[in-house]
């Protein structure tokens, strides 16, 4: 009886990841707005009910879609910046990693950043993102050591520096190599802080 439930709970297991991946490989390709529950049952080969089984509501699956999307390529690990006593240094090591990640994971963060904008939902799961986002600006801020009126224009350019559309606009529009781009913000940030 125990090696039934076992393999049961085992093929519960593979029927949400199979459902996680194919969401997940769906919000890659239309964003997870224009994902329908229809092609998602689709692309997993379960039935709709079976989706409803394992998730009750967009909220959940898209929770289960971003943990299974950091786990896979987490983003740069903050801490390891704090340990770089030079501000330049530290913000062109963490762009050089910010910009690797937004590489890697481009297709997915276009459809969830413009998503995000109309869809509360998505807006919602987001959150620790943007929040991920506050804290490496934090930390890239601290040892430009300003204050006042230089510290609120030291914030804003780092918080431009890291954006993934700032990535985007200079490496895939603009045609910017990596480091051309990160010598640029660097510049930027450095005469904000001036």
């Amino acid at each position: 009886m125990k090696y039934q439930l076992n393999k049961r709970a085992d093929r519960e297991d593979e029927t949400r990841r199979r459902i996680v991946e194919a969401a997940v490989s769906l919000h890659a390709e239309l964003g997870p707005s224009r994902t329908s529950i229809l092609a998602l049952s689709q692309r997993a080969g379960v039935s709709r009910p079976t989706i409803y089984r394992h998730f009750r509501d967009q909220q959940s699956l898209l929770a289960a879609c971003s943990s299974h999307t950091r786990a896979l390529n987490p983003p740069p690990a903050l801490a390891a910046w704090e340990e770089i006593a030079d501000p330049e240094q530290r913000l062109a090591i963490a762009l050089e990693q910010l910009f690797e990640y937004y590489a890697a994971n481009e297709n997915i963060l276009v459809h969830v950043h413009h998503d995000a904008e109309h869809d509360p939902v998505v807006r919602a799961v987001s959150e620790p993102r943007r929040r991920y986002t506050a804290e490496a600006g934090s930390i890239l801020a601290r040892p430009w050591n300003v204050r006042g009126a230089k510290k609120r224009k030291l914030r804003a350019a780092i918080a431009h520096a890291i954006a993934f559309s700032t990535w985007r606009s200079l490496v895939r529009e603009e045609g910017l190599r990596e480091r051309e781009a990160i010598t640029l913000l660097t510049s930027f940030v450095r005469a904000a802080a001036g």
